[in-house]
């Protein structure tokens, strides 16, 4: 076999072997930003504090890929086809611009701040929908117990945010819990003791 027709064999094979490294490495990071999308989703839609923590540990999770993706000249297009599989999925849902923001600079993920920030934004949807099911009950036994699971909600809250760099954020959660005019006290002096 001429030396030309054996390069020539080789260069197709390896188009061939590039195109499909190419493909899969598309896939692989378009089924990651469509995770993501999803997970974002019920981060900004759920009150339920199992599911919220689930998510965000699973975003947290899918992070460094993210990065990763965001680092190579693809991710626009990678973007773009992620959002265009969400819309057909999910024809109801429009994409937010907290999921655009957020798959924009994914390494903000990993940061404290972004955690203090989702923790807030999550409690302050929490308390809307307990405030809106208060103003709905008739009995004052039943808005109690939302009134409690507020409380309760910020103690769980407050105490996963333990860290210094997160003690900005406890004074928004507590100021969350003064339209169920419940006000809650952190003493720092005893390694965030809550005092209600």
């Amino acid at each position: 076999m001429s030396p030309f027709i054996l390069a020539l064999i080789i260069t197709v094979f390896g188009l061939a072997g590039w195109g499909s490294y190419t493909f899969n490495l598309q896939k692989r990071n378009c089924g990651v930003i469509f995770q993501a999308l999803e997970t974002i989703h019920l981060l900004d839609t759920t009150v339920k504090r199992d599911i919220f923590f689930s998510r965000f540990s699973f975003l947290r999770k899918i992070a460094p890929s993210l990065i990763d993706g965001s680092q190579k000249a693809s991710y626009p297009k990678w973007l773009e086809i992620a959002f265009n599989e969400y819309k057909n999925k999910y024809y109801d849902r429009d994409i937010t611009e907290h999921q655009k923001q957020i798959l924009t600079y994914p390494e903000q993920i990993l940061t404290s701040e972004f955690r203090g920030q989702q923790y807030v934004r999550w409690f302050k949807h929490f308390c809307d929908t307990k405030e809106n099911e208060i103003q709905a009950l008739k009995t004052e036994s039943a808005k109690q117990r939302r009134r409690d699971q507020a409380l309760e909600c910020a103690k769980y809250l407050l105490g996963d945010l333990m860290s210094k760099e997160y003690y900005p954020y406890h004074s928004q959660i507590t100021k969350e819990l003064m339209r169920f005019d419940i006000n809650l006290n952190i003493d720092y002096s005893k390694r965030l003791d809550i005092i209600s």
